[in-house]
């Protein structure tokens, strides 16, 4: 299929552009998160204070393009045809903006260097999971940042597969405030903080004192330490 910004991003329903973020990224309802939808029921989990379920995340237009995309995923489990597109539409979007960017000399703004998976939402499943390794697998030179509380999910790919791309870094989330993430060989990890300070073990995510924006921290995408979140 012969691709075009529009039609690839049409395709993918949108990405999403985190204020936060450096990069564009793309996310589903938290509302359909596997393990994260028991979390939320719990206190003192992380995700008993989801931020993705509050604030601009539920305005109805919001609303509406993440669970388009969570349908447009959904539809590659059983439809290969569908799935190759999918994969197809995310590696002509990001490596053409990526070849753009740097053409026009790319300033720092929206880095299409680095990419976000899920800001909102998680892994639907195994087959969501080999559809994200095979775009990052298309798109070499960028970096790919894949936060996830599916950890049954990651073992089992990395069962089958032994190891993810290089230039995907998957970050297995801490179920509870507090704690240290679990430790899977091939993984980094994050963790949510209560205190002043980060976790023992962990450094610190700068953006909260920079007005809440990662500016030229990468180290969600690079890092290979825990990277510890204030509550908020």
């Amino acid at each position: 299929m012969k691709w075009t910004i529009k039609t690839a991003s049409d395709f993918v329903g949108g990405l999403s552009t985190p204020s936060k973020m450096p990069s564009f990224g793309t996310s589903t309802p938290a509302e359909f998160c596997r393990v994260g939808s028991e979390l939320a029921k719990v206190e003192g989990t992380t995700c008993s204070k989801c931020y993705a379920r509050k604030g601009l995340y539920q305005f109805p237009n919001v609303k509406a393009a993440l669970s388009h995309r969570y349908d447009i995923v959904k539809a590659c489990e059983h439809d290969a045809e569908h799935a190759d597109k999918w994969v197809g539409a995310f590696e002509f979007l990001l490596n053409t903006r990526l070849e753009r960017a740097l053409a026009r000399g790319f300033n720092g703004s929206n880095d299409p260097g680095f990419f976000r998976w899920h800001d909102s939402g998680d892994l639907i499943g195994l087959f969501h999971l080999r559809l994200i390794v095979r775009v990052a697998e298309a798109t070499p030179n960028v970096c790919h940042w894949l936060p996830t509380r599916e950890l049954s999910t990651v073992r089992a790919y990395l069962r089958e597969a032994g190891s993810f791309p290089p230039n995907l870094r998957v970050r297995l989330s801490a179920a509870k405030i507090d704690k240290l993430p679990p430790t899977v060989e091939g993984c980094s990890g994050s963790a949510v903080h209560s205190t002043p300070e980060p976790l023992a073990g962990a450094i610190g995510c700068p953006a909260y004192t920079q007005q809440g924006e990662c500016r030229d921290c990468r180290a969600c995408w690079l890092s290979d330490d825990v990277i510890s979140y204030p509550q908020h």
